[in-house]
């Protein structure tokens, strides 16, 4: 991100659009309509980064007070890349809030939730797991920073995964951020272990994880093609 982008109130943009949440979000769940506003840059590598595109060089770069004109949904997801790269997201966040907008943030787990951001916004905060290839970047402070009402989620690729993620939050049974999301890593279509880490989550939370409130996310806007 440039100096002037930083200084001037605008951000870096890869795209902004219209569509479906397909994932957890804080707010009404999975399916609402949604204003998605996608930021440039990223600090991680993730194995299983679906937005690469979002690395390079920005689309736009718009004043903040221009993209909460182009915002049209009242639920707006803010997203990356990773969006705390970018300070003004901060900002932007605020204001869509003031708006009376419903804003989750999507974020990758390696910044805290920081003091000024509104505590209306609900994040979206990834735990990166073994076969991610960025467990090593994650740190206990940005779990720790985290409301009751925001998220933890896992990208699971196998059992081995969600063995490390259990392992996580045996560890961490002190976090005021309870909510917890499993998104399966699917490949070609084959749903079996979508269906094993469903099975998973039951047996496991039914014995050990009562206390906490596990929640399923199967990425739906994949699933039916949208953006």
């Amino acid at each position: 991100m440039t100096s002037e982008a930083k200084t001037a109130g605008t951000l870096e943009v890869h795209e902004i659009f219209e569509s479906i949440c397909g994932e957890i979000n804080g707010f009404a769940g999975i399916g609402q309509m949604s204003t998605f506003i996608r930021l440039t840059g990223c600090n991680l590598a993730c194995r299983w980064c679906d937005t690469l595109y979002a690395k390079g060089k920005p689309e736009m770069e718009p004043e903040i007070e221009e993209l909460l004109r182009m915002v049209m949904q009242r639920h707006v997801t803010i997203t990356g890349g990773e969006p705390f790269e970018q300070s003004g997201v901060i900002r932007l966040a605020n204001l869509l809030t003031a708006q009376g907008r419903l804003v989750s943030i999507e974020t990758n787990g390696t910044h805290a939730r920081p003091l000024t951001l509104s505590d209306d916004v609900r994040l979206i905060m990834d735990y990166k797991l073994p076969s991610s290839q960025m467990m090593d970047r994650m740190h206990l402070n940005p779990f720790a920073s985290l409301n009751s009402f925001d998220w933890i989620k896992f990208v699971c690729k196998d059992e081995a995964d969600f063995a490390h993620a259990l392992a996580f939050l045996r560890n961490t049974e002190n976090l005021l951020c309870r909510n917890i999301a499993f998104s399966p890593i699917v490949k070609d279509n084959n749903y079996d272990w979508a269906h094993d880490l469903c099975d998973l989550m039951i047996i496991d939370h039914a014995a050990n994880f009562t206390d906490w409130n596990f929640h399923f996310s199967m990425q739906i806007h994949k699933l039916i093609g949208a953006l």
